[in-house]
């Protein structure tokens, strides 16, 4: 079956869903021949891993009876796949004594024209693109495309705190809400995933933590948080604060659609979903009796680095994203803080950052070469990067400046080979497997290029070049469910 597979692909035919079944999702299409071709059993044969559990897996894994009961192995409280390994450290390298409070204006994206001279020369080029590419309709750039992502985001406020006419216990008569960190941290979850979150994660705020803040945050010994008359945001030394994360992923039809003007439509509406959310949380916190920060004008630390002490993805070759193992790396994130009671989630160990270093798959979508191919990572840091930490010596200017041309590329994150529906058997067997036995990253890593997934691009070949992705203008056509998102899966 596995040889079968194999003709398919240089034949170039495919085969899908029978009938008059709708195509409710790139991935599904993608996936047809693999999934008609090969069984979960023949995959595992394939691999060598078949007997008992999962042959090598099996030896740092407890024995399942069946996939299906494998898969659903619930992990401290929170359903995950039995591979996620909780752990007391990042799977990234941090070094605590070099880290110090960084300025979210050094980052590449709040400065471009720092790090990049002849930006004005980049943003002109920019708006002659735009033009010429709306006149002759190009896929992903055509008048539509354009209409879709303005009319995706919108600005809300986001305020730091709520002002004195919120609901509150004292509002309603009542104390304010008790339970013990666990049970608060439960609530939490379920409230946040109500309004719309895929992932949530909780870290206290402490010496450590503390420094990855970025400097226009102010800390002053005070029981409650504010803003000052200035605008300043101030953070109360003498709460007892977490600081938790929730991630939104972006729809995978509009994301395999990059770069395109639909991919940052999809970005672009799941970034207003976050903030839909942090406003919700706020509100819910609040009436509850407790702080809530967040918002304002800009993030209060680098999303990845809270992302990964409290386990909702691993660092990646992409040092701006973590990669979720269970959704990939297209997620938008944001955090706030509470002195809710909330016990804390751990790092985790998913298998993920050992697989980015021998597959630099995004490195060669990357259309703007921003990417390194170097096989580790490096403590060398640029100022656009916070120190402390090892990292992928990326050239992220590249990157502001091809998105400034192609607005918002995201193709990197479209073509991770964690990118796929989470619900996919063999996806998740491909996952497990990386986990436990990595051994097998360089044959994943080919076969996710062999079944033809991520976008066609390159840095040779990408919009700027005269080569557009031709799913932005199948995504049109296609059936997709509310959001984009199949809802009858668990999320």
């Amino acid at each position: 079956m596995f040889g079968r597979a194999n003709v398919l692909m240089a034949s170039g035919r495919k085969t899908g869903w029978r009938g008059e079944r709708p195509n409710i999702d790139h991935e599904r299409e993608e996936m047809s021949t693999f999934h008609s071709t090969l069984s979960r059993r023949q995959f595992m044969k394939t691999l060598g891993l078949a007997g008992a559990g999962l042959g090598g897996a099996a030896l740092v894994a407890p024995v399942f009876h069946d996939l299906d009961e494998l898969i659903a192995s619930p992990q401290a409280g929170i359903q995950r796949p039995w591979w996620i390994k909780e752990v007391e450290k990042t799977t990234l390298e941090v070094d605590w004594s070099l880290i110090q409070p960084w300025s979210n204006k050094d980052n590449n994206n709040s400065n471009p024209a720092r790090y990049n001279p002849n930006y004005a020369d980049v943003q002109a080029q920019a708006k002659a693109l735009k033009a010429e590419w709306l006149a002759a309709n190009k896929p992903g750039y055509s008048a539509r495309d354009w209409a879709l992502d303005d009319s995706a985001g919108g600005s809300q406020a986001k305020p730091w705190v709520l002002d004195s006419k919120a609901t509150t216990p004292t509002t309603l008569g009542i104390p304010k809400w008790e339970g013990t960190p666990e049970e608060n941290a439960r609530m939490l979850r379920s409230a946040m995933k109500l309004y719309g979150t895929f992932m949530l994660g909780y870290a206290p705020l402490d010496s450590n933590s503390k420094k990855l803040v970025f400097k226009e945050l102010t800390f002053e010994d005070t029981d409650k948080g504010y803003m000052k008359s200035s605008g300043a945001y101030v953070i109360p030394s003498k709460a007892d604060l977490s600081m938790f994360t929730w991630s939104v992923r972006y729809p995978l039809g509009t994301t395999r659609a990059a770069p395109s003007k639909i991919a940052n439509a999809g970005k672009s509406y799941a970034d207003n979903l976050s903030d839909n959310i942090g406003n919700s949380t706020q509100r819910f916190l609040v009436q509850l009796g407790y702080q809530c920060m967040w918002g304002g004008k800009n993030h209060m630390a680098p999303q990845p680095a809270f992302n990964a002490l409290n386990g909702v993805g691993e660092g990646s070759r992409d040092s701006g994203q973590v990669i979720s193992p269970e959704y990939g790396m297209p997620m938008h994130s944001n955090e706030a803080l509470t002195d809710l009671p909330i016990a804390p989630t751990s790092p985790i160990d998913a298998g993920i950052f050992r697989f980015c270093h021998d597959c630099a798959k995004c490195a060669e979508v990357c259309p703007s070469g921003a990417l390194t191919y170097d096989k580790d990572p490096s403590w060398e840091t640029a100022a656009y990067n916070c120190p402390g930490h090892r990292q992928y010596k990326n050239d992220i200017p590249k990157c502001r400046a091809f998105s400034t041309l192609a607005p918002n590329c995201i193709t990197c994150q479209a073509s991770c080979v964690f990118t796929k529906v989470e619900y996919s058997v063999v996806h998740q067997l491909v996952k497990a497997t990386s986990s436990s036995t990595p051994i097998f990253n360089s044959f994943f890593r080919t076969m996710d290029n062999a079944f033809g997934y991520g976008a066609k691009i390159s840095s040779t070949e990408n919009p700027t070049t005269g080569v557009f992705n031709a799913k932005a203008t199948d995504w049109w056509d296609l059936e997709l469910p509310a959001f984009n998102f199949d809802v009858s899966k668990k999320t």
